[in-house]
């Protein structure tokens, strides 16, 4: 299975770690967000998705003006 993730997708789980409890960056909210869509078509199935966790928390995602100027 392939799965196109957006940046938007992507970049939103990082901007909610606080709410869901994981410190991740952008290619970790990619690995989520395909997790998720993966678990939608497989309902009662146990999704497992390692996410890479080297995050900088200076990262831009994290700057909530870079976000808005670039239409996140």
């Amino acid at each position: 299975m392939r799965y196109r993730v957006s940046d938007a997708d992507a970049f939103a789980w990082p901007t909610r770690h606080h709410e869901e409890g994981m410190l991740i960056g952008g290619s970790g909210g990619t690995a989520v967000v395909a997790a998720l869509r993966v678990a939608e078509t497989a309902p009662g199935m146990c999704v497992v998705v390692l996410v890479p966790i080297r995050v900088r928390l200076h990262s831009k995602i994290f700057n909530d003006d870079w976000m808005r100027g670039y239409g996140f």
